[in-house]
């Protein structure tokens, strides 16, 4: 059996990554539910009053702290998920193609 060269085996591999990546991130998109929201909830945790008391408690860093957390939460759940999954696919898939590139050559021992 023949085996790929180094350099064909790394496109391969990182080109399966990726369309295993974006196959499960399509999935995840397809089958995702819209966001089940409270109106009235969102309303009260984004209200003046409550950012202010927020900020007055621990200064503009536990507000802006507050909307990265919302944010990074938001990652997690529904479409934002797939994207997360989409673009964490190319990630691993540019540093599997990168990581194997300045990796030394296998030493043969002859």
């Amino acid at each position: 059996m023949k085996t790929l060269p180094q350099r064909a085996r790394r496109r391969v591999v990182a080109g399966a990554l990726l369309a295993s990546g974006w196959a499960i991130a399509l999935a995840v998109w397809l089958t995702a539910l819209p966001p089940l929201e409270d109106p009235e909830a969102y309303e009260v945790e984004h209200s003046k009053r409550t950012l202010r008391e927020l900020e007055s408690i621990g200064g503009k860093s536990a507000v802006l702290a507050n909307d990265l957390e919302e944010w990074f939460a938001s990652l997690w759940h529904g479409r934002g998920l797939a994207y997360t999954l989409a673009v964490l696919a190319v990630a691993v898939a540019l540093a599997y193609y990168n990581w194997e590139r300045i990796l030394p050559p296998p030493r043969s021992d002859d």
